[in-house]
């Protein structure tokens, strides 16, 4: 049977407050993307991120990683989804 391989990224949001820029925990900046092809590494990278509203995502080609990273920024742009990611956290 054949590995099938996945790409990873890791995206690193804070909030303005957390860096900063404004008083305002409801909005977050993403401050870097890191990618990997190891799930292992990927998800340990994520565990061990100090910003909760961090978030990874994956995919099985480079273009749909980052599709989905496209994706992951566009739902931080809607305050109602931000709203329960921040009731989740």
């Amino acid at each position: 049977m054949e590995k099938e391989n996945k790409y990873y990224s890791l995206m690193l949001f804070f909030s303005e407050a957390e860096i900063g820029i404004s008083g305002d925990r409801g909005k977050f900046i993403c401050t870097r993307v890191i990618r990997f092809n190891n799930g292992l590494n990927a998800i340990e990278a994520y565990s061990n991120t100090r910003c909760p509203a961090s978030q990874l995502v994956e995919a099985p080609t480079m273009k749909e990683l980052l599709e989905e990273e496209n994706k992951m920024f566009e739902k931080f742009k809607n305050p109602e989804w931000v709203d329960r990611l921040m009731e989740s956290l």
